[in-house]
């Protein structure tokens, strides 16, 4: 559902320069209106050609059957293809479907207008036009590869002329857990992907954007920021439109100078907003606190940390920037200090990965969640293979086994991590992650009964969760939902109970004693109402102060 942030320059710099441009989410139409169909809207409309980003790999069945669908209808409309995975398996696509006229390879700015502009023609050259593939006499024809966007290009792009993106606030609110188009799933809040440069200064093992993978893909073989004063400029436009959060993933420098500065100009230009920062390497104390400066008065505001495994070892052989679990804790306590809340993902299968590294990341999990509490929170997510990542490159030197080779094998949706470390067949697979797979599952299942219960449809979240109880007990909202759930039923019994263990969890949760008074009070045990009315009360002051010191 998260589009490359790429689409909004690229559809701003063609209006710029005299075409009629539109960004259309196929997945924001169909919350918009329900009867939405791409097959109606191109009747309607006086299309000459359509790009369609295939960035990221895991649009590929889809991307291929919307092409299929608009050639079926429009076989003379031009469909042009860009992003990572289109321009990394640019020949076998173009071999393999016919329906797909051009891809542009790597940065797509000045070859797209390039071939817009020939497009117009009644006798179109494609020959000069930089980073293109397409088919000349039907033989497949790769254009050089020549054109890199540099600071200067970047800076003349503009990534918020919002007008260009059809229901942009609809996107704005989506969320990851996504599993329904519909409005009463979307965010209550609005968040914004900020571009701020493109590239990458490091190989990670598992990473399709990573340096080695960005030489590949788009010729880049340095990292190029956006100005201060560009950046600042997208920054006005989205809080001027209601935007509530910004989000940033690019972090290329571990000093990070540029974001200490940038952070800064926010504060003298008092623009008050929420951010989510990705670190790719540990923050620095300084940063912590510029960034709590500058966002910590802001609702949404989290940073992300990404230490992957438990294992020294293994986070040395795949993260491009390494770091102990001893200067991990020391930065994480810094956080919780600060007061800011911390999202902390760990991945798998890694590379090397053995059953010793596995045990070893269950017990770092267990340790911080006993340390964060409430300040964070931790996910675990099952890797695919990422095309042009170094461990695709060098399976052998990462002591894999690909299942996943070619475009068309990315289009097999049955297909799951895409490759195996070697020693670990599916059945020792199965074995070793059993607890993660579980507790995947769980989270996903938990996930899916807080969606149930937007919906209000109760008992469907109720039987969601309770799958989920079987799997993994441990997570957190299991039992705050399910009360929710039974209180909304008007089962109170059940709810108290699950609404007495969601407060051993998190007992500073005003929520959970309100709910609880409300259960008192249909069953009609006046005392017991009153107790936990009041200690609602008490707990809701006290979140308010905090809010009010943090202020």
């Amino acid at each position: 559902m998260f589009m490359a942030m790429g689409l909004f320059a690229l559809a701003d710099f063609l209006q710029r320069h005299g075409y009629s441009s539109k960004i259309i989410h196929l997945g924001v139409e169909r919350i918009a209106n329900k009867k939405f169909s791409i097959e109606n809207y191109l009747k309607e409309k006086d299309i000459r050609s359509i790009g369609i980003s295939l960035h990221w790999h895991y649009q590929s069945n889809n991307c291929i059957s919307l092409v299929n669908k608009i050639k079926a209808i429009q076989p003379k409309l031009k469909i042009i293809l860009g992003g990572f995975t289109a321009s990394f398996f640019s020949d076998e696509i173009m071999r393999k479907f016919k329906e797909v006229d051009f891809i542009v390879r790597g940065d797509a700015e000045i070859p797209l207008l390039n071939l817009m502009n020939e497009i117009s023609k009644n006798k179109p050259d494609f020959s000069s036009i930089p980073n293109l593939t397409w088919r000349k006499d039907n033989k497949i024809t790769h254009n050089k590869h020549s054109y890199v966007a540099n600071e200067i290009d970047i800076n003349k792009l503009n990534f918020s002329n919002f007008k260009l993106f059809k229901n942009f606030f609809i996107y704005s609110k989506i969320t990851p857990q996504l599993f329904r188009f519909s409005k009463d799933l979307l965010n209550k809040h609005s968040t914004f992907i900020l571009c701020v440069g493109r590239g990458c200064s490091v190989n990670c093992s598992f990473c399709g954007g990573s340096n080695l993978s960005q030489q590949i893909i788009n010729k880049r073989k340095k990292i190029i920021f956006r100005s201060y004063e560009k950046v600042l400029e997208t920054i006005r436009d989205a809080k001027k439109i209601g935007i509530d959060c910004l989000y940033v993933c690019f972090d290329p420098n571990p000093d990070r100078k540029y974001y200490i500065e940038l952070f800064k100009l926010i504060r003298i230009n008092k623009i008050d907003i929420s951010m989510v920062f990705e670190c790719w390497s540990l923050p620095t104390v300084r940063f912590i606190n510029e960034f709590k400066k500058t966002f910590g008065k802001g609702k949404y505001s989290a940073i992300v940390l990404s230490p992957e495994t438990g294992s020294e070892t293994l986070r040395k052989l795949n993260k491009g920037f390494f770091y102990t679990n001893s200067e991990f804790f020391n930065i994480l306590q810094y956080l919780k200090k600060k007061r800011i809340f911390t999202q902390i993902y760990f991945s798998y299968p890694l590379p090397y990965e053995t059953v010793r590294d596995i045990n070893a990341t269950d017990n770092f999990i267990e340790l911080i969640k006993r340390k964060i509490k409430i300040y964070g929170k931790i996910l675990v997510q099952d890797f695919n293979l990422d095309p042009a990542s170094p461990m695709f490159l060098f399976p052998a030197r990462y002591k894999i086994i690909k299942k996943t080779k070619l475009f068309s094998d990315y289009c097999k949706r049955i297909i799951k991590h895409g490759y195996f470390i070697k020693g670990f067949n599916r059945h020792k697979f199965s074995s070793a992650y059993k607890k993660w797979l579980e507790r995947d599952e769980a989270h996903e299942l938990v996930a899916r009964g807080w969606n149930y219960f937007k919906l209000k449809q109760y008992k469907k979240a109720i039987k969601e969760v309770s799958k989920a109880i079987d799997l993994d007990n441990k997570e957190d909202s299991i039992h705050l939902l399910l009360g929710l759930c039974y209180e909304k039923i008007k089962q109170h019994e059940k709810a108290i109970k699950e609404l007495k263990k969601a407060e051993k969890i998190t007992p500073k949760d005003p929520l959970i004693n309100f709910s609880l008074s409300n259960c008192y009070r249909n069953i009609d045990q006046r005392e017991r109402f009153n107790k936990e009315l009041d200690k609602g009360v008490i707990k809701l002051k006290r979140v308010q102060q905090k809010t009010l010191n943090k202020n």
